[in-house]
């Protein structure tokens, strides 16, 4: 997970589980159903699975990187809505990944918000390159011996290292 000043990006991989396994992208309650788009286009069902590249609920946009089949439920319990997204990873899933944002401001143009953030990920670590900053995420370091993240500052060159310490 990485925060910017638009929101919050997730790269998620190594997906392993036994039984059905899917990562919650929302789950809120809401006072009245929110408008929901998926694409552009208005969802009016109350349960559906789609493919989507971007999602826009209640003024939060929740972008893809990628053609991405996500299930929306809406279902009324009282007098409040509940609104969940989820992706399904399958039965027993080895590896899978997914990679994912939510943008915090309305005015975000998704087609920039790609260029701007791209995301890689490799066997052992997720690659982020962004407009001031470049982050290295490796999901195999050893404690102390490798950086756990890598941060290199674009405007003045700087480089930061964060290690793994177990106390």
């Amino acid at each position: 997970m990485v925060f910017c000043k638009l929101g919050i990006i997730f790269a998620e991989s190594n997906i392993t589980g036994e039984g059905e396994v899917y990562t919650t992208i929302l789950n809120r309650k809401f006072k009245d159903i929110p408008l929901i788009k998926a694409d552009n286009r208005e969802i009016t069902e109350n349960e559906i699975k789609i493919k989507a590249e971007n999602l826009e609920i209640d003024g939060r946009t929740y972008i893809f990187y990628g053609r991405t089949e996500i299930n929306i439920k809406i279902e009324k319990r009282g007098k409040y809505y509940f609104v969940k997204v989820w992706k399904e990873h399958g039965e027993n899933p080895v590896n899978s990944s997914l990679v994912w944002a939510v943008v915090m401001k309305n005015n975000a143009v998704i087609s920039d918000l790609r260029e701007k953030f791209t995301v890689t990920i490799t066997e052992d670590k997720h690659i982020l390159k962004g407009e001031k900053c470049n982050y290295a995420v490796n999901w195999k370091a050893e404690e102390e011996t490798q950086p756990f993240c890598v941060i290199y500052r674009k405007d003045d060159n700087r480089e930061s290292r964060m290690y793994i310490k177990n106390y």
